[in-house]
């Protein structure tokens, strides 16, 4: 309940959803992890590979979905929790070329779009841009990136079956819904599109995919390969408010203690006010400030010199 209040969206967790959540708290190999623990939820790294919890990997994609993909979680174009190999054993075995939405694994608030090209011996191979985060997406939107790039072109499905033209229509009325006028100055508006490498030859076109590709060598490499996926921190941390409503309605043992709250967002983070009202402080030592006295008893006689 509280991932739709959030971010606003109809589409509730499904199972899928929610079983790969579950599998990225749990540790591989690690018997008798339940109840999941607030160290475990909120401060201890999500895998040894990167530098975020699971907390921190889950509220930026929410953060994600609400700013810049509430309306591809709400129609079903984006399939979101999928591991990277899933992704791409689900694209390889489609009966028609597709491609697929999913959240980064490695890079926190991130989206990364999987499709499937055929090499030069007809094999086909898929591929896992590098992850695009909410900054990127203010620079070109997720549907204009899937519009210019040329390898998308002849791709008519987004995965499993669904129509590609259609989802853009939408975004497309939507665009010319919130065009502005001409501009007065008589110059006309430009584009910037989305290449990405699929190759080793340089592109004539401006590369937005995040990150270039080596030619795929084996299968194996074709499989797993994901060009420049950096780890980052999170972007943002201006979510004091929201964590701290629904960490208290969470129900998380453990999470009463103000120090841990404030440990998921680092020293910037300003906790609720309390509820009673606040005392009075008594500010009368600011007039010392005033004194001269105040200074040369305060400082070694070195340091007054200096002065």
């Amino acid at each position: 309940l509280w991932f739709r209040l959030f971010t606003g969206a109809r589409r509730p967790l499904s199972d899928s959803d929610l079983n790969y959540l579950s599998e990225k708290l749990l540790l591989p190999n690690v018997p008798d992890q339940k109840p999941i623990t607030f160290h475990r939820f909120a401060k201890q790294n999500l895998r040894d590979d990167v530098s975020f919890s699971f907390w921190e990997w889950f509220f930026s994609i929410m953060q994600l979905i609400k700013q810049k993909l509430l309306k591809f979680w709400d129609e079903g174009w984006l399939v979101g929790f999928i591991s990277k190999q899933d992704a791409s054993q689900s694209m390889m075995l489609s009966s028609h070329p597709t491609f697929l939405l999913r959240f980064s694994d490695t890079q926190t608030g991130a989206v990364s779009i999987g499709f499937v090209c055929e090499d030069d011996d007809g094999q086909k191979v898929p591929f896992h841009l590098a992850p695009f985060s909410i900054k990127d997406l203010d620079q070109l939107s997720l549907a204009q990136r899937i519009a210019s790039c040329p390898q998308l072109k002849e791709i008519k499905y987004l995965y499993p079956h669904m129509d590609k033209d259609e989802m853009l229509r939408y975004f497309d009325s939507e665009e010319r819904n919130r065009g502005g006028p001409d501009s007065p100055t008589g110059y006309i508006q430009s584009e910037i599109v989305m290449v990405a490498k699929t190759t080793n030859k340089p592109s004539s076109a401006s590369v937005f995919s995040g990150g270039d590709s080596p030619s795929p060598l084996s299968v194996q490499s074709k499989l797993d390969w994901s060009p420049g996926e950096v780890i980052q921190p999170i972007q943002s941390m201006d979510i004091g408010d929201d964590l701290a409503s629904m960490l208290s309605s969470s129900g998380l043992d453990g999470c009463n203690n103000q120090g841990d709250v404030e440990s998921l967002l680092g020293p910037g983070f300003r906790p609720q006010l309390p509820s009673q009202p606040l005392q009075h402080v008594d500010l009368s030592f600011v007039d010392s400030y005033n004194n001269p006295a105040f200074y040369r008893d305060s400082f070694p006689s070195s340091l007054s010199m200096a002065i």
